[in-house]
């Protein structure tokens, strides 16, 4: 898997693009798993998706939210965090703390996403990250 996050010569839309075929959850969880594989190990790619990827995929899993696990919401959350730290305030931000995204997501679901964020506040290493989130 490092040879191919070391040689990938696309850019987050291929990865988005992917995620936007989806039609139903186990190529949802693929797609995700891809892109959460290849940008948690590419600087540049990190880069390029906080300069509006995130957003674009946020859209895409509002639009999928019908399709959505809690092993898919598991891997979106790594994009923003890991081990109950903030990593990319970015990712947080728009993936994690606007609940509209997974409005039409079953309760299961919202109810683990609360705990994701619930767990990312209480952690006091966060607190600067979530000052400056502006949530």
């Amino acid at each position: 898997s490092s040879g191919i996050n070391a040689e990938y010569g696309g850019s987050e839309q291929v990865l988005l693009g992917l995620v936007a075929m989806t039609t139903d959850s186990e190529g949802l969880y693929a797609a995700i798993k891809l892109l959460t594989l290849v940008v948690n190990s590419n600087a540049r790619l990190q880069q390029d998706m906080e300069k509006g990827g995130y957003e674009i995929l946020a859209l895409l899993l509002h639009r999928k939210a019908n399709i959505t696990t809690t092993h898919v919401l598991q891997l979106v959350a790594s994009l923003g965090s890991c081990s109950g730290l903030i990593t990319h305030p970015t990712a947080v931000k728009v993936l994690l703390s606007s609940f509209e995204i997974w409005r039409g997501a079953a309760e299961e679901i919202q109810t683990q996403l609360c705990t994701c964020i619930y767990n990312l506040v209480i952690n006091a290493r966060n607190l600067e990250h979530i000052e400056r989130m502006e949530v």
